[in-house]
C-alpha cells in the first residue's frame, strides 16, 4: 500500500515488530521512515492519528519520539485501559491492557 494513494482518510499502516523479528531500535527506525512518508503526503496542518498498544512506558516514549523526529508535533495524547483483551492474529501478539492514542499534526 502506498501512503499517497486515495482514499487518504482510510489509509492504514500497521507495523509489527514481532512479524519483522527485528530489535526494537530497528522497529523505531521503520516507524520514523513510515511517519516521514505520511508527513510528506499530508497537506499543511494535516493530521495523523496513531494508536499504540504497548505495556512498556520506555518503549512508548521512544515511539512518541519517532513521531517528532519525522517532523510532526503532538497535538493530543489519550491514554487508557482496554476493558477486554482480544487475541487477534498471531499468538505472539503483545498482550496487555494499556493503549495510547496520539493526534499528530503537520507543522
Amino acid at each position: 500500500m502506498r501512503l499517497d494513494d486515495p482514499p487518504y482518510l482510510n489509509t492504514k499502516v500497521a507495523l509489527s515488530r514481532n512479524y519483522h523479528r527485528e530489535d526494537f531500535n530497528s522497529y523505531v527506525e521503520m516507524l520514523i521512515n513510515v511517519y516521514r512518508l505520511a508527513y510528506d503526503v499530508l497537506k499543511p496542518h494535516g493530521r495523523m492519528v496513531l494508536i499504540y498498544h504497548e505495556e512498556s512506558q520506555q518503549r512508548l516514549k521512544e515511539m512518541k519520539k519517532a513521531v517528532e523526529k519525522a517532523g510532526f508535533s503532538l497535538e493530543r495524547e489519550v491514554e487508557g485501559l482496554m476493558k477486554h483483551q482480544r487475541n487477534i492474529g498471531s499468538r505472539y501478539v503483545v498482550k496487555g491492557r494499556q493503549f495510547q492514542i496520539l493526534v499528530c499534526s503537520k507543522t
